[in-house]
């Protein structure tokens, strides 16, 4: 059996990064991609390179901006999945005004609703190269909410003990989203192996007030919120629903564990990802960059491959923390790609 050795160093950085509720903060990152200590106008101007990069690609009839230096994505825990240009870390002069108050605005692509009315995807999770379970991400469909229409998403965590002390992490999560304005309408987390409900979460966007209520204890407490708010598990759904294209960018507001971040995501490049047939498919690199009050997160970040086709499925995430990397590769639904 392979041990693992923490020194004190590093229990300190467990124990900072768990008042933080590192296992949420590790889904924004790990389903929204990855995080970098760079400014926003630094992002945008690197979106617009990529943009001009791909259409100078087109118009030369060559392959649009793929990673060169790792063109195959493999199943390997400890490997580095990428190595995207270096950004720059100053603003780059742009001549005219009013092109560089455009550049330096997200912008989104189309949004289409191509969710399935029924989708399981399963993913094996590894940490150090060791086992540490799975994650069941499914999208239940459309459903009635409280008289109003609601997709419903749903995430079961299935861990080791280890992962659950070191993770702190809940047994399941559901979420309903508004399928018109895109937002997150309910979120709750239960306990006993994902058979009790421990607490709820509703988003009010009259009142701008998001009302938690512990189920078990009683407690509530309420937090405000913007116009548009998505949770972790609803916001994954979403950043699918975009019709990308190189250089893409989209900024949303996620909600986790009362705490506000502001999400700006970056079509970075294309990749091949090898999946556990050992066949390979094209798949979309959608960089993440989570700040809360205004400062990036810099304690951990992750790499996510979507699938180019479909639905967009994420194929593969590696979520890199102070004590080393975690693996998380889609094992089942990825047959109709």
């Amino acid at each position: 059996m392979r041990r693992i050795y923490f020194g004190g160093r590093a229990l300190a950085q467990i124990k900072e990064m768990k008042s933080k509720n590192l296992f949420l903060l590790g889904l924004i990152l790990c389903f929204l991609t990855a995080c970098e200590t760079v400014t926003k106008k630094d992002i945008l101007l690197q979106a617009q390179r990529i943009k001009i990069k791909a259409a100078t690609a087109t118009e030369n009839t060559k392959p649009a901006y793929h990673e060169e230096t790792s063109p195959v994505i493999t199943d390997n825990a400890t490997q580095e999945t990428s190595k995207p240009e270096t950004m720059t870390t100053h603003t780059e002069r742009v001549e005219d005004t009013q092109e560089a108050e455009n550049i330096l605005v997200p912008q989104a692509p189309p949004i289409q609703d191509n969710l399935s009315e029924y989708e399981r995807l399963v993913y094996k999770a590894k940490y150090l190269g060791i086992s540490i379970g799975e994650f069941i991400v499914q999208n239940n469909g459309k459903t009635i909410l409280n008289g109003r229409e609601a997709y419903s998403f749903e995430l079961t965590v299935k861990t080791s003990v280890f992962f659950k002390k070191l993770f702190s992490t809940k047994d399941r999560y559901i979420s309903y989203m508004d399928p018109k304005r895109f937002v997150v309408l309910r979120h709750e987390e239960y306990i006993n192996e994902g058979t009790k409900l421990e607490s709820i979460i509703d988003f009010d966007y009259e009142t701008h007030m998001a009302f938690y209520k512990n189920v078990i204890d009683q407690s509530e407490r309420k937090i405000k919120i913007p116009d548009r708010v998505l949770d972790v598990l609803s916001g994954s759904f979403y950043l699918r629903m975009f019709r990308w294209g190189l250089g893409d960018t989209v900024e949303i507001n996620l909600y986790a564990d009362d705490i506000l971040y502001n999400f700006l995501g970056l079509l970075h490049s294309k990749a091949n990802v090898q999946l556990p047939t050992k066949e390979t498919h094209e798949a979309f690199l959608l960089k993440p960059y989570v700040f809360s009050d205004g400062k990036p997160i810099k304690k951990i970040s992750a790499e996510v491959f979507l699938a180019t086709t479909g639905t967009k499925k994420p194929l593969r995430a590696i979520l890199k923390t102070p004590l080393g990397n975690i693996a998380v590769v889609l094992y089942e639904g990825f047959d109709d790609l």
